[in-house]
């Protein structure tokens, strides 16, 4: 099994066709199933189906593809880091869709004043996925959802947000003081993919509710989610810090929904290993930046602050 072999299995699987991996790779289809063949002759499994001019996965493809793109993201971090520096003038961060756009920038617009020449790299994926990076070394740092960490990875509570359920200014409930999930038992409920974490949360309110959504949208980023609010097209729960543009010039409005408020942990995820000077520094700065609490003692140990 080779570099070739893994990198033409993921173009098929994206592509979901030869034709199209051949065309995305540059290279001639005949080139392309012959990798293809190899790679499963090498599995002893069959990888693809071919219907007509589309290839799909069989479900041992479709195992295979989580592994295989785990395989080159490790890979990449590596070339990246080779290609990169001075290791020691690195960061690669990995977050949320939702902490990348709300509160990512700011924070690194800030650390970047105070670091200057700081090579910075920004992955953006669900917290079990950037929890693997972390563990993979595909990543250094990770601002993730929740407090389930996984082994050698620390999380550090951030802070907690509430999140809030927005609508279209014209949306007919705009002008209720305070609604219940079953108001809005019509309605097209804007969300992220299925592995993300804040999804998971919304449905857990849902569920003990006993509420079901009319429609969902889903969504791959929380740009994505604002741009359907923004025309109308159902309602979102989001933090404010996420749509506080709008909420000034009234674009959209903010429902007081009944019950407990929906709260989100944010934590920031330490791999326990040693981290470079940069690194360190920008975990300490996070950690100062959103926390007035002393930090726990194996926090300390762990960013080398005795």
């Amino acid at each position: 099994m080779d570099l070739q072999q893994l990198t033409t299995f993921m173009a098929v699987s994206s592509e979901r066709s030869l034709v199209g991996a051949s065309r995305k790779l540059g290279v001639s289809q005949p080139t392309v199933t012959a990798r293809m063949q190899q790679l499963e002759e090498e599995l002893g499994e069959h990888l693809i189906i071919r219907a007509g001019h589309e290839a799909v996965l069989t479900p041992a493809g479709e195992v295979f593809r989580s592994y295989a793109e785990r395989a080159l993201q490790v890979l990449a971090a590596g070339l990246t880091r080779l290609q990169h520096e001075s290791f020691e003038r690195s960061l690669k961060i990995a977050g949320t869709s939702m902490f990348n756009t709300c509160a990512l920038p700011d924070l690194l617009a800030r650390f970047d004043r105070q670091e200057n020449g700081v090579h910075i790299q920004v992955l953006t994926g669900s917290t079990p996925a950037i929890l693997e990076w972390l563990q993979d070394q595909v990543a250094d740092l990770g601002f993730v959802h929740g407090t389930a960490a996984r082994p050698h990875v620390r999380l550090v509570p951030l802070y907690s947000e509430e999140l809030h359920l927005f609508v279209h200014r014209l949306h007919p409930l705009a002008s209720r003081e305070v609604v219940s999930l079953h108001d809005l038992r019509d309605e097209t409920f804007i969300v992220g993919r299925r592995d993300d974490d804040t999804r998971d949360l919304i449905e857990s309110r849902f569920r003990q509710e006993a509420f079901r959504p009319a429609h969902v949208m889903e969504m791959d980023h929380v740009s994505g989610m604002k741009q359907m609010l923004l025309a109308g097209m159902g309602a979102a729960f989001l933090p404010e810090s996420a749509v506080r543009e709008e909420l000034r010039s009234r674009k959209v409005k903010k429902l007081e929904l009944d019950g407990s408020p929906l709260m989100q942990r944010i934590s920031l995820a330490v791999p326990d290993r040693s981290l470079n000077p940069v690194t360190r520094a920008f975990a300490v700065y996070s950690l100062k930046s959103f926390r007035a609490d002393p930090l726990p003692l194996e926090v300390r140990r762990l960013l080398g602050l005795g």
